[in-house]
Order: structure tokens, then C-alpha cells, then sequence
């Protein structure tokens, strides 16, 4: 098959369905360098001269536009992170290509905060408190009805960078820029973070891995608060795997989706767990889960399109850290040592900004899931100090 890859981030993607045997067509931002090896043909978005920001919307548009009358024959695309909340620009790749993600009408109700919170609501499902604000003054008054600490989000993902809190009235005045917004209960001392990876058909699903997603990780140059840095897989607390992969079918029954998605979960102080983002398209989590279960994912992701079938979730052996280090400083970034198991390697020479992505790193420990993660954070120490050194 030919298959068409584009997204913020579509390596762990890319090279899963090339090493499947097919022929991959990849648009991505970064235009990473170990991404070449699983493209039989590569366009990036963003300008390596250019300091601002590239528009990924228009960027992408454009060079899929540009890809399909060069190669009219592809078979299908898979849409991957960066483009959640962009229900339109699905609409139109799947004219001319069939899309192999979630249907588009179960994208807009699923990424819709609101009707996600009224459908978990209906369903009696444990679910954090959200209200949509189209002025400050409104903004002000829900903040109120729901108490503070309230977190403060556009209506487009847009990253973690755009995510802001606010504990009283008068931050939440100085921390809105524009509006509408959406207003949500912050859980400032949650006891974890976590995601399943879901394998969906229709109303059914599979639980492929339950993840502890790292947050705050400020050693990796991540400065946002909410920062998605990685996480460990599998996540080894059964009794609260269990209670998530029990909401998880909860909520998958009440859609028709189909493919493999994420849900990011909290559990808070109190042992509650509330589901905060349901993510429609395979997520890049998918790295460690493929390590520890030896499975190329995206074969359990093109049974479900291309044969109906929904297959039986993978075992798991062992745990794997996957880490995303990020440019603490402005600075040329040099070659990175060939030898380290990094991979989303930025070009060398690249001038990256503080918060940019450098790479990210990935290992495996087959008895102890901190034992990974220490390892992973010993690589990214190195990581660092070479680039130091290098620029000193």
C-alpha cells in the first residue's frame, strides 16, 4: 500500500508502517532526521531559516495538496498529532484520500470539551468540571461557579505552552488573553498522570497499554506546566489499571470510533479518576508500548480498517522510559552522537529557541520501571552536557 503520513510529529508512525513493507509518503513539522530512512518521500513544513512559527494548518494543507497530484495513487492517510481539533482539514484530505483515523463526525464530538463533558455527565462518568466563556466577564463568573485553581484553554489544542492557571479572580483577569476560552477545574497535586492506548472498532475496544505519562519534567527543558515529556510503560499499579481500563470502555461505548486513539487520565489525592483528553489518532506513546510488547502497533491499526476486525491487545515484558528533551537556551545545536538510543534527532546546525524539541530518548529495563526511567535521564544528562560542551 501507499500510505500518506502527516502531523506535528509523525515519525513513530512513519517508521512503523515502513517496516510493515509499505510504500510511506511523510509531511511533517521538523523534518527530523531519522525520519528519512522510513520515507520513500519526505516534505517539512517548517523552514529551518525561519525563526517565527510555521503555520502547521496552512503548511500542511499545502504540501498535501501538493503531494497527491504528485502522487494521485495513494491509498490512504493517517493523521497524526497537531491536527486534533482541526476538523475541517480532515474533511478535506478525506476527499481526496480516505483518512484511516476516527470517522470526522465522532472527532468534532469527542474534541468538543463540552459535549464530551454533557456525554460523560449523561453516563454518570466521573468527569472534570468545564465551562466555555466567550467574554472575561463570563470567563470570571464560571471560574466562580467552578472554584479555583481553574486552568484556562483555547478551544484548538495548541499545546501545552497555551495551557495557563489561575488561582484567583484577578490572575484569571491578567492570564486571558482572548476568549472564548474554556474554563476547567484544576487539580494542582494530582497523585498521577496517565493514558491508555486504545484500540477501538465501532463501540468495542482493546487496551493496548496503561502509561504514566511524565509531566513537569523542567530538567528537560519542558516550561510550560502542563508538558507532555514522556512516560513509562506499562504502568504497574493493577487495582488502578483496572478501575481506567473500566472507564475507558465506558466512554468508548457511547461513540463509533475506530483505530488506535489515547485517553490521558488524572487520579487525584483522593483516589478519583477523571478523564481529561481523549486524543484521536495514534499517539506517540506508541514508542514504549511497541518496545515492551514487541508489536508493530500499526498492524493491529490497519486490521481494524482493512479487515474489521478488532485483534486481541498485546502482552507486555519489561518496562520502557520515553523522554523528550527540549532546548533549555538558544543555541546551533551540534551533531548528536551516534551511538545513544535517541531518535526525533534535530538536524545538526539547526538554530533551536528554549522549549524547542532536541530529540527524544527511549529505553528498556526488563525488571524495573524506574530503573528505565533513571537510565533514559542519565542519557539526557549527556545529551546536554555534549551540546554544552560542544558550544563552549
Amino acid at each position: 500500500m501507499k500510505i500518506l503520513i502527516i502531523g506535528y510529529n509523525t515519525r513513530p508512525v512513519a517508521a512503523a508502517v515502513k517496516l510493515l513493507g509499505h510504500e510511506t509518503y511523510v509531511i511533517d513539522y521538523w523534518g527530523d532526521l531519522d525520519i528519512k530512512p522510513y520515507a520513500d518521500k519526505l516534505l517539512v513544513m517548517k523552514n529551518k531559516q525561519e525563526e517565527k512559527e510555521t503555520n502547521l494548518y496552512d503548511k500542511g494543507l499545502e504540501l498535501f495538496n501538493k503531494l497527491v497530484r504528485e502522487k494521485p495513487d495513494i491509498d490512504y492517510t493517517i493523521i497524526c498529532s497537531g491536527y486534533d481539533d482541526e476538523p475541517e482539514m480532515w474533511k478535506l484530505i478525506n476527499e481526496r484520500t480516505p483518512v484511516l483515523n476516527v470517522p470526522v463526525s465522532e472527532l468534532e464530538k469527542i474534541r468538543d470539551r463540552l459535549k464530551l463533558t454533557n456525554k460523560l455527565e449523561e453516563k454518570k462518568i466521573p468527569h472534570i468540571k468545564v465551562e466555555k466563556a466567550t467574554t472575561l466577564s463570563e470567563a470570571l463568573k464560571k471560574a466562580g461557579k467552578i472554584g479555583y485553581p481553574v486552568l484556562i484553554r483555547p478551544l484548538k489544542s495548541s499545546g501545552a505552552y497555551k495551557l495557563k492557571t489561575a488561582s484567583t479572580p484577578c490572575e484569571l483577569e491578567k492570564l486571558i488573553e482572548e476568549t472564548p476560552v474554556y474554563i476547567e477545574k484544576y487539580y494542582s497535586n494530582v497523585k498521577v498522570n496517565l493514558s491508555q492506548i486504545v484500540n477501538t472498532y465501532e463501540s468495542e475496544c482493546t487496551i493496548i497499554s496503561t502509561n504514566l505519562q511524565l509531566l513537569k519534567e523542567y530538567s528537560l527543558g519542558h516550561q510550560a506546566l502542563l508538558s507532555y515529556a514522556g512516560n513509562i510503560t506499562p504502568y504497574i499499579n493493577q487495582q488502578i489499571t483496572s478501575r481506567l481500563t473500566e472507564t475507558t470502555r465506558k466512554i468508548i461505548k457511547n461513540y463509533r470510533l475506530k483505530g488506535i486513539i489515547g485517553i490521558d487520565y488524572i487520579v487525584t489525592l483522593n483516589n478519583q479518576i477523571y478523564p481529561t483528553e481523549i486524543n484521536p489518532r495514534i499517539p506517540g506513546s506508541i514508542d514504549p508500548a511497541q518496545i515492551t510488547s514487541s508489536t508493530n502497533l500499526l498492524e493491529h491499526h490497519f486490521q481494524v480498517f482493512l479487515k474489521d476486525e478488532l485483534p486481541p491487545p498485546p502482552k507486555h515484558k519489561g518496562y520502557s522510559t520515553k523522554i523528550i528533551l527540549k532546548a533549555k537556551t538558544r543555541y546551533e545545536i551540534p551533531p548528536l552522537p551516534e551511538n545513544l538510543p535517541v531518535s526525533d534527532i534535530t538536524p545538526p546546525h539547526r538554530i533551536l529557541e528554549p522549549g524547542t524539541p532536541l530529540c527524544t530518548v527511549c529505553t528498556y529495563d526488563p525488571y524495573n520501571p524506574y530503573n528505565s526511567y533513571l537510565d533514559a535521564k542519565k542519557i539526557a544528562k549527556l545529551i546536554y552536557l555534549l551540546n554544552l560542551r560542544n558550544r563552549n
